[in-house]
C-alpha cells in the first residue's frame, strides 16, 4: 500500500489543512501587517545636500537616520511624501533647516523633528544634525559629526550614532516626560524594530526524507482471566517487531518574535511499504525460541510534531550568532500496519516443513501521545547555521489495537512510560530567502499496561483474557528540505 491508496479520517485532515495553513500561510500574514501606533512622537525629515553631495545621498542619509529611530518614527514614509507633494518646495528650499524643521513638524502633527544637512569638502563628510522641539520652537539636541572614509562607511556609522544620542536627549526632555510612562512603556515593547526591521521572521519548508527503526511488541508475565484468577508465565512469551524503514514527505514551519519566542511544527507521512520483514517469535518454553515467522508489512504512518521555545541568551557579533533556548513540545505519530502471506517455521524442531499463508494474517494500529519539555542551542556563520534540541517526556502514552487474523483475536492495550527525542537541523540560506537545510531526528519510548484480550469468532468466541504487554521503538529519520525565509 502507498501513500497514495492512504485515506485519512475528515477530522484528521481538518485538524492537518488548519495546522499547515497556521504554520506555513499566518505567519506571513502577521509579517505582512504593519506594526505601527498611531502615535506620532517623532519623525525624521529629510537631510539637505550641500556641498559635494548629490540629492539621493542626502535620501539614502535620510533613510538611514529613519531605521535608526524607527521605534519611535511613526510616520509612514508614504504619508510624508503625501504631504510633501502638497507643499511649496521653492519656498521650503529658502527656509533655515530650523524653520523648516518647525514647520513640517506642524504641519505633520508631531512632538519633535529631526533634521539636518549633509555635505562633502576634501573627502570630509559632515552631518549637521538637529532634534526640534514644535511647541516650543527650540533646539534640544544639534550635533556635527565628521568622516574622512567612504560614503558607505559613513552612512553605516554617523546616523546611527547621532540618532542614539538624540534618542537619549529625547527621553530627558520635558515634552517627552509629559507623554508619560504609557509612551515608554510602548517604546520598550518596540525595541525589536529597532534598525527598521520586523520583530517577526518566518519560514516555511518541505522535503522528502528517510524514517527508519522498528516498533515492536512483548507480552508475557502475567495472564489474568475474567474470574479473577491469575497465572504466572515467562517474559517474553511472544515478540513482534514491525519494521517503518519508509521514504517519507515532510512540510514545516516556524514563526519567531523579536529572536526570542518561536512557534514551530511540522507533518510528515510515509510514501511507501517497509522492504523488511515483520518478525514473528514465540517461546513456549522459558529462553527457548520454538516459533519464528516473518511477513510482508504494509504500512501507513504519519506524524505531527509542534512546538514553542524561548530563546532566553544569545548574542550576535558581525556574522557570527549563538543561542540557548527552553520550550516545550508534542509529539504524535499514527502507524497502521498489515501483515501478510506468513512464512512460519520451527527452530528447535528443524525437520518440520514451512507453514506458509497468503493473505492478510494480521493488522495493527498504534498512536503515540508525547508531551515534553526540551533544551536547545544554535550557532550561526555567515549563511550557515547548526541548531540541536534535546528534549525529555516523563510520561508518553501508546494506544494499540491488534487484530489476529488467523486466530479471530482482537487486542487492545493502552501503555504509559517515558521516552526522549534527539534533533539537530544544518541550514545554509542564499539571497532571496531561500534555504536548503538537513534534519535528523532521533526518537526512543518505552511503556508497557495491560493487553485485553478476546476472541470474536471461531469454537472459542467469547473467551477472553489480560496480559502484561511491553512497547517500545527506536527511530531515526533524515530529511532534505528547501525552504523560504518571510
Amino acid at each position: 500500500m502507498t501513500f497514495f491508496d492512504y485515506k485519512i479520517p475528515v477530522s484528521e485532515y481538518v485538524f492537518l489543512t488548519g495546522l499547515i495553513f497556521l504554520i506555513c500561510v499566518y505567519p506571513s500574514e502577521l509579517i505582512a501587517e504593519d506594526l505601527t501606533i498611531e502615535r506620532p512622537i517623532c519623525a525624521v525629515l529629510p537631510f539637505e545636500a550641500l556641498y559635494g553631495l548629490e540629492e539621493d545621498q542626502a535620501e539614502l542619509v535620510t533613510e538611514s537616520f529613519i531605521q535608526a529611530i524607527s521605534s519611535i518614527d511613526r510616520l509612514k514614509l508614504a504619508d510624508r511624501e503625501a504631504i510633501y507633494k502638497n507643499l511649496d518646495a521653492h519656498t521650503l528650499e529658502k527656509l533655515s533647516i530650523m524653520e523648516r524643521a518647525l514647520q513640517l513638524g506642524r504641519l505633520l502633527k508631531v512632538h519633535k523633528t529631526i533634521a539636518g544637512t549633509v555635505e562633502s569638502e576634501k573627502g570630509i563628510y559632515v552631518v549637521h544634525t538637529i532634534l526640534m522641539d514644535i511647541a516650543t520652537g527650540e533646539i534640544e539636541g544639534e550635533i556635527t559629526s565628521y568622516s574622512d572614509e567612504d560614503f558607505s562607511h559613513m552612512l553605516s556609522k554617523i546616523p546611527d550614532e547621532n540618532a542614539r544620542e538624540l534618542m537619549m536627549k529625547l527621553e530627558l526632555s520635558p515634552q517627552y516626560k509629559k507623554i508619560g510612562n504609557q509612551e515608554k512603556l510602548l517604546l520598550e515593547q518596540e525595541k525589536p524594530r529597532l534598525n527598521g526591521k520586523s520583530p517577526w521572521k518566518a519560514n516555511v519548508w518541505s522535503g522528502v526524507g528517510y524514517w527508519s527503526g522498528d516498533v515492536t511488541y512483548r507480552i508475557g508475565n502475567t495472564v489474568k482471566l475474567p474470574d479473577g484468577s491469575e497465572f504466572d508465565y515467562w517474559f517474553p512469551l511472544s515478540e513482534l517487531e514491525w519494521p517503518i524503514n519508509v521514504v517519507m514527505a515532510s512540510v514545516g514551519g516556524d514563526v519567531t518574535y523579536a529572536e526570542t519566542i518561536e512557534a514551530r511544527g511540522a507533518f510528515s507521512i510515509s510514501v511507501n511499504d517497509p522492504t523488511d520483514k515483520m518478525k514473528d517469535s514465540d517461546w513456549e518454553y522459558p529462553g527457548i525460541k520454538t516459533i519464528y515467522s516473518e511477513s510482508d508489512a504494509e504500512l501507513n504512518a504519519w506524524s505531527v510534531d509542534a512546538g514553542i521555545r524561548w530563546w532566553f541568551l544569545g548574542k550576535q557579533k558581525e556574522n557570527f550568532t549563538w543561542g540557548l533556548g527552553v520550550g516545550g513540545g508534542y509529539l504524535y505519530q499514527y502507524m497502521d500496519w498489515a501483515a501478510s502471506n506468513l512464512d512460519q517455521w520451527y527452530p528447535t524442531e528443524p525437520w518440520i516443513p514451512h507453514d506458509r499463508v497468503s493473505g492478510v494474517v494480521g493488522k495493527y494500529k498504534a498512536s503515540l501521545h508525547m508531551p515534553y519539555p526540551e533544551v536547545s542551542g544554535k550557532i550561526g556563520l555567515g549563511g550557515f547555521s547548526l541548531e540541536v534540541s534535546f528534549g525529555y517526556a516523563p510520561y508518553v502514552a501508546v494506544n494499540d489495537e491488534d487484530d489476529h487474523v488467523l486466530r479471530y483475536i482482537k487486542a487492545n492495550t493502552d501503555a504509559t512510560g517515558t521516552g526522549w527525542k534527539l534533533g539537530g537541523v544544518a541550514r545554509y540560506d542564499f539571497e532571496f530567502g531561500l534555504f536548503l537545510a538537513g534534519r535528523v531526528d532521533v526518537l526512543d519510548f518505552e511503556t508497557d499496561g495491560s493487553e485485553k484480550n478476546y476472541i470474536y469468532a471461531g469454537p472459542d468466541q467469547g473467551y477472553s483474557w489480560e496480559i502484561y504487554h511491553e512497547i517500545t521503538s527506536k527511530q531515526i529519520s533524515g530529511i532534505l528540505t528547501v525552504g523560504y525565509q518571510f
